[in-house]
This record gives structure tokens, C-alpha cells and sequence, in this order.
């Protein structure tokens, strides 16, 4: 089992992904994100760090793909048989982020400016 993982966490590292740490401003955007598109806050952290990043965003879940709009690549449309989840609501309530004024919107800035 130990020459199992290991061997995992060789082939992650070969992969050369990179951590992008959760800061504030990141999380602000998610939470924006969130309420205004009613993605679950898992979707919603994708979608954000493919804003700030100015990535492309590679899904195959229908909803993602057009809260991200330009942004993403539907792999769902490469073909039939590839999994997506189903079309019903989240369920989350719209969020008022007006009444979080010009902070949310300087957070919202930093993050998108600083690349995270």
C-alpha cells in the first residue's frame, strides 16, 4: 500500500500542477460568484480562480460551463457519454452584495489585479 501512494505522489508531482493558496480576496470573489450565479461554493472557487488567473475553464457540468461563459470549454461537447451533473438548481438564495458596498468591490479588484 505505501509503494502505492508513494508512486501516486510521484506521478502527481510529475504533473507539475500548482497550489494556489485561498486568500481572502479569492474567497470574496467565490463568495460573489456563488450568490450571483447559484453555483455550490466548489463550483463557484473554479470559476473564481479561473477569473483571476484569466484561465480557461475545462468542465464537463453544464452549469459551470455557462456561469463561466467565454471562459469555459464544455468538454460535455466533444461527445456523447461524457458525464454531467443534473440541470437542477443548487438551490441557494440570491445574496444582496450591494449592501457590502465599495469593500467587496476593492476585494473583488485586488484579487483580479493581483493574480493571486
Amino acid at each position: 500500500m505505501t509503494d502505492e501512494v508513494v508512486a501516486g505522489l510521484r506521478e502527481t508531482d510529475e504533473l507539475g500542477l500548482e497550489t494556489v493558496p485561498m486568500d481572502r480576496a479569492l474567497l470574496l470573489v467565490t463568495i460573489d460568484l456563488a450568490g450571483r450565479t447559484g453555483l455550490s461554493a466548489y463550483d463557484a472557487m473554479y470559476l473564481a480562480l479561473a477569473e483571476v488567473e484569466d484561465a480557461r475553464l475545462l468542465t464537463l457540468d453544464r452549469r459551470l460551463a455557462a456561469a463561466a461563459g467565454p471562459r469555459a470549454v464544455h468538454l460535455a461537447a466533444l461527445g456523447p457519454g461524457r458525464p454531467a451533473e443534473s440541470p437542477e438548481p443548487y438551490g441557494s438564495e440570491p445574496v444582496d452584495w450591494a449592501r457590502f458596498g465599495p469593500y467587496l468591490a476593492k476585494l473583488r479588484a485586488e484579487a483580479r489585479s493581483s493574480g493571486v
